[in-house]
C-alpha cells in the first residue's frame, strides 16, 4: 500500500493521482462546495420566484379591480367598460422586451408594480409613450409602444419613478415641482426637476448599459423633448459618460 501523504520525487501532482486508483486530490473540494453551494443559490432563487408569483397572483384581483377604477376617473370615461379593454400586467411578468429594464432596477419592491398596456384609441397622451402613477404603483403604456422594442428605455424611465416614490413617497410631489439645477431654471419645473432628474438619469445609464453611446442617447432624446431642454440632458448625460 503506497503512502500516500508522500508524493514520490519526478511526478507532476496529476501524473501520482493517476496512479494511485482511488486517491483524489484535496483541490476539487472546494469545487464541489462551490457547484453545491451554486445548486442551493438556484434553489433559493426559485423558490423565492414562486413566492412571489404566488403573492401577486392572490393581491391581483383587488388590484386591478382597484386600477380600473383609478382609469375610468382619470380618463372620464363615459363608457365604463371600455376599461375592460385594458390589458394589465405586473413588473415582475413583463414580456421579454422589456424584461431587461426590470432585471437592471433589480429591486424586488417592483414585482407588484402594475403595467396598463392600453389601446391606442384609449392614450390620452398624444405621441408621449408611456406615463406613470407612481402614488399607485402604476405605470401606463399605449399599447402600440408596448409591444414593440422599448429601444429608448421608457420602461426604465417609469419603473424609476415608481421606486422614488417608494422611496421617498412624502416627498415625491415636492421634488417635481424643485428644479433640479437652478442655473438651467425655466418657466416651468420640467424635465429640470428632482424627480425626472433621477428617472432620466437612470434610464441613460440603462441605455449605456445596452451598449449606446452619449450622441445615440442624446440624438434619441432630442427627437422628443425641445431644444430649451437639451441643456438638462446632456448634463446628466455627461454625468453618466
Amino acid at each position: 500500500m503506497p503512502n500516500l501523504s508522500e508524493q514520490p520525487k519526478g511526478l507532476e501532482s496529476s501524473d501520482y493521482y493517476r496512479r494511485i486508483p482511488g486517491s483524489r486530490p484535496k483541490r476539487l473540494k472546494p469545487l464541489a462546495d462551490a457547484k453545491i453551494h451554486h445548486e442551493e443559490q438556484i434553489s433559493l432563487q426559485k423558490d423565492k420566484e414562486k413566492a412571489i408569483r404566488i403573492k401577486l397572483e392572490l393581491a391581483r384581483p383587488e388590484r386591478v379591480a382597484a386600477i380600473k377604477e383609478h382609469l375610468i376617473e382619470y380618463w372620464e370615461l363615459k363608457d365604463k367598460s371600455q376599461v375592460e379593454r385594458v390589458h394589465f400586467i405586473e413588473a415582475f411578468n413583463l414580456p421579454l422586451q422589456h424584461r431587461k429594464s426590470y432585471g437592471f432596477m433589480n429591486d424586488d419592491r417592483l414585482a407588484g408594480t402594475m403595467i396598463a398596456v392600453v389601446p391606442d384609441d384609449l392614450w390620452i397622451k398624444g405621441s408621449q409613450p408611456s406615463e406613470s402613477s407612481a402614488e399607485n404603483d402604476l405605470i401606463m403604456f399605449k399599447e402600440s409602444y408596448f409591444r414593440g422594442n422599448d429601444n429608448i428605455g421608457w420602461m426604465t424611465h417609469e419603473l424609476t419613478h415608481c421606486l422614488r416614490y417608494k422611496n421617498a413617497a412624502k416627498d415625491y410631489n415636492q421634488d417635481l415641482s424643485t428644479f433640479a439645477f437652478d442655473d438651467l431654471k425655466s418657466d416651468f419645473a420640467y424635465p429640470n426637476n428632482k424627480v425626472e432628474k433621477t428617472a432620466f438619469s437612470r434610464q441613460f445609464e440603462y441605455l449605456k448599459g445596452q451598449g449606446k453611446t452619449r450622441e445615440e442617447i442624446l440624438g434619441m432624446i432630442s427627437k422628443e423633448y425641445s431644444e430649451n431642454d437639451l441643456p438638462f440632458f446632456k448634463r446628466l448625460i455627461d454625468r453618466i459618460f
